[in-house]
């Protein structure tokens, strides 16, 4: 299956409300990123999630995983994330241990 994609909201002096969707466990899920992204975690559930982003393999091969545990009622901006390390094919990849009462989005810090 393909992973859902996360839309992006954009800085700006003016302000932004940021977008937010559900979170998709059975699917993952990815976003664009060029170096400048936030991601977005607002967990409503009654306990952790584990946020785990896969790094693609560096100049000399190595290869790892960044997890993020979100305690339960609480939010948290994850990133920026660096192009070379975790772009697969444009996009950060992003899965969730949980997708209950998970809230997700990503800031844009450049357009």
């Amino acid at each position: 299956m393909a992973r859902a994609t996360i839309a992006r909201s954009t800085a700006s002096l003016a302000g932004v409300e940021l977008a937010t969707q559900a979170a998709n466990s059975a699917d993952d899920m990815q976003f664009q990123n060029n170096g400048a992204q936030l991601l977005y975690v607002d967990n409503g559930s009654g306990s952790a999630v584990n946020v785990t982003i896969p790094m693609c393999p560096d100049k000399h091969g190595r290869t790892g995983q960044k997890v993020v545990a979100v305690p339960a009622g609480e939010q948290l901006f994850i990133g920026p994330f660096d192009a070379e390390l975790y772009n697969q094919a444009g996009y950060v990849h992003v899965d969730f241990s949980v997708s209950t009462d998970i809230l997700v989005g990503v800031l844009s810090l450049q357009s």
